[in-house]
């Protein structure tokens, strides 16, 4: 799982400083971001079923994943908005 995390940093990484300098490109790489640390999310949730981890035998997976994954969603693209502004204005301050 580590791998897939460093592997969707460095493209996310990669798309903010390749891509034209337009806030929906900011967008679209904090989006991925966040896509990609979901993905992680659901994998080791996926996990941890599979593999009876203590404290996830209560639940099912479809709980688990409205719990950690679906429900938290909007506060997080919520927060998206807010760090693609403040990447778009520390661009600005520092790299212009």
């Amino acid at each position: 799982m580590a791998f897939f995390r460093q592997l969707a940093t460095v493209h996310c990484g990669w798309l903010a400083f390749r891509l034209p300098r337009r806030l929906e490109n900011l967008a679209l790489s904090c989006l991925m971001g966040l896509a990609a640390i979901h993905a992680t999310g659901i994998g080791y949730i996926l996990l941890a079923h599979a593999a009876k981890w203590q404290g996830f035998e209560t639940l099912s997976v479809p709980e688990t994943l409205m719990t950690y994954s679906v429900t938290p969603l909007p506060g997080q693209l919520a927060l998206v908005c807010a760090v693609t502004v403040l990447a778009a204005f520390l661009r600005r301050l520092m790299l212009y």
